[in-house]
């Protein structure tokens, strides 16, 4: 691989983790949103994990983590 494609291949990790970057605080915001949607079906949700990242193609891969205790038992089935 040529010194050029080193550097071509730096530059696009570095554009593409701007891309995400530049959405500052954004991880922050999801987890919040996500908790708050989660509390609705379920007990006792510990803390969300929300991670961004950008694949090879320049999209945005998002990662979700969460634990609860237990399913709410609500009755209802949304469709």
């Amino acid at each position: 691989m040529s010194e050029a494609d080193n550097a071509a291949g730096r530059l696009k990790k570095v554009l593409l983790t701007d891309k995400i970057k530049a959405a500052y605080g954004l991880e922050d915001i999801i987890e919040s949103d996500v908790f708050h949607l989660l509390e609705n079906y379920f007990e006792s949700v510990e803390k969300i994990g929300a991670f961004l990242s950008a694949d090879e193609k320049g999209l945005i891969d998002i990662k979700i983590t969460a634990k609860a205790v237990r399913a709410k038992n609500n009755g209802i089935i949304l469709r």
